[in-house]
């Protein structure tokens, strides 16, 4: 307990155990964060619906504006997460948060609201939240030690996977309690307590670099070598790109899975919510298990192990798909072990980028590698349902399965699987 770390910006010499102290409450702070972003996004579309009586079309539209920040912002924000203090920028993004969400039950209160002002702080809660996503990146490795990365990333991995489970259950809960206002108001709440939790970080930053490029010509060139070292890195690439590939698939599973619930199988909405609640199971155990096998096992090897057990998972769906008790089980088996390896795999890869990546790039690569590896996420969507038109909903599930399994096996071969250690220090700067 005696051990010390040494800040790089003023020499201060700061015990480990307040360096644990210090991500511990950061964990608890994106904790609440996550939680109630998660309960945010069934909260508001159900206030737009009971205050103004919103059509789907319009529900539809809200959707889309709270999501296409991550399109269009993604590489600004690296670029934004490179030149300024985290913490405070963390802070500042929960308490924003806060205001624009705490505003619709005030405003709904004492006027009245219209579709424009929801949409307007959607699409806001969707730009803070996609800096935030970005900027936690590259904030967990200025607080613990690189040695205990992936530990980190598991447990904030394991956090993201209950949110996920328990956010809409419990935004369904508030809602039933409180009606949607009255829901979103304790969102606003939750995401003070994530602010105050983050203040009370006692750790510095390393020191920020000089801009040497000011101006939207700097701001372009900056985003340009996010590019360069991610895509120009046979690593990081490779990653990337088998990400990309994917999510791609992942969508035309998703869908024709639902397509084949509903109209082949006959599922009742309850079932087809438990299997995909499987997933989450799948991924909180990934989380938690995430540390303990990559200790054992070399890092290339933790990424094709995630990587093979992820696509074992739909190749269960294609084989196992039908409307009995059994079928229904070894289906919700199939949702869990697609979740444990997606997890498993998300877990090393984002170790590994904080691992290669110096402080100094780490919000432009993770930007880059987040747009190259989402970005196939609409023609996914797109594909997924012209292919199941075309080939019917189980062929096009085993049609991606197979790409998946196909994908899986090739990146046994490439350069990030052959990794036994991560690096010992920075190899992009």
């Amino acid at each position: 307990m005696n051990a010390v770390s040494t800040t790089a910006d003023s020499g201060q010499r700061i015990p480990k155990r307040r360096a644990g102290t210090d991500f511990y409450l950061f964990w608890a702070g994106e904790a609440v964060s996550d939680l109630f972003t998660r309960v945010t996004l069934i909260a508001l579309p159900l206030a737009a619906i009971y205050i103004l009586d919103a059509t789907p079309e319009q529900v539809g539209g809200l959707g889309s504006v709270a999501t296409l920040p991550l399109l269009l912002i993604t590489p600004f924000v690296g670029v934004l997460v490179d030149r300024v203090r985290l913490r405070p920028l963390l802070i500042g993004i929960n308490l924003s948060r806060a205001l624009l969400l705490g505003s619709i039950p005030l405003l709904a209160w004492l006027t009245d609201l219209h579709l424009l002002y929801f949409m307007i702080v959607a699409f806001l809660v969707g730009v803070l939240a996609a800096v935030f996503n970005i900027a936690y990146l590259a904030y967990v490795p200025t607080l613990v030690d690189r040695d205990r990365l992936t530990w980190a990333n598991g447990i904030l991995s394991t956090t993201s996977s209950i949110a996920d489970t328990a956010g809409p259950a419990i935004g369904g809960l508030l809602i039933a309690l409180l009606t949607a206002p009255g829901a979103i108001t304790f969102d606003a709440i939750g995401m003070l307590l994530s602010a105050l939790a983050m203040t009370a970080i006692r750790r510095r930053e390393p020191p920020r670099e000089p801009v040497a490029r000011r101006g939207m010509r700097g701001v372009l060139v900056d985003i340009g070598v996010g590019l360069r070292k991610t895509l120009g890195n046979r690593v990081l690439g490779t990653l990337a790109g088998f990400s990309a590939w994917g999510n791609f698939f992942d969508q035309v599973i998703m869908a024709n899975f639902l397509l084949l619930a509903v109209s082949t199988l006959h599922l009742k909405p309850s079932v087809i919510g438990v299997l995909l609640a499987a997933i989450g199971v799948g991924s909180l155990i990934g989380g938690i298990c995430a540390n303990r096998i990559g200790t054992k096992l070399g890092l290339g090897t933790n990424l094709v192990l995630g990587r093979l057990v992820a696509a074992a998972g739909p190749l269960v769906l294609v084989v196992f798909a039908g409307s009995g008790p059994v079928a229904i089980g070894v289906m919700a088996l199939g949702f869990a072990i697609y979740g444990f390896g997606f997890t498993h795999f998300n877990i090393h890869a984002v170790t590994l980028r904080q691992l290669m990546v110096a402080p100094s790039i780490m919000g432009r690569v993770n930007a880059s590698y987040r747009v190259v590896a989402h970005g196939s996420l609409p023609l996914g969507a797109a594909t997924a349902g012209i292919l199941g038109g075309w080939l019917g909903f189980r062929e096009s599930l085993a049609v991606a399965a197979a790409a998946l399994v196909i994908a899986a096996l090739a990146f046994a071969f490439t350069p990030p699987s052959r990794l036994a250690a991560a690096p010992s220090s920075p190899t992009l700067r």
